[in-house]
């Protein structure tokens, strides 16, 4: 059952994470590929890239929650 919540989430949280990347580069690509504004792709990379680790950053939050717990536990065992 944790698996399948862990699944779940990891699918919800790369949902947004495409989500936002969407609003990041709704722009760039709102014409036919020959004229793909390349400026505008340029300046999202940066903000993309920090979506990114925050994405990871939260998708991962149950891991390190559940290693912790372990690591707690192992103390007193």
């Amino acid at each position: 059952m944790i698996k399948l919540v862990l699944i779940l989430w990891y699918l919800f949280v790369g949902g947004l994470w495409l989500l936002f990347l969407a609003m990041v580069f709704g722009d760039a690509f709102g014409t036919n590929f020959k004229n793909v504004r390349k400026q505008a792709i340029i300046e999202g990379l940066i903000p993309t890239f920090f979506i990114t680790i925050l994405c990871l950053i939260i998708a991962l939050i149950p891991n390190f929650i559940g290693a912790i717990i372990r690591w707690i536990v192992s103390l007193f065992h």
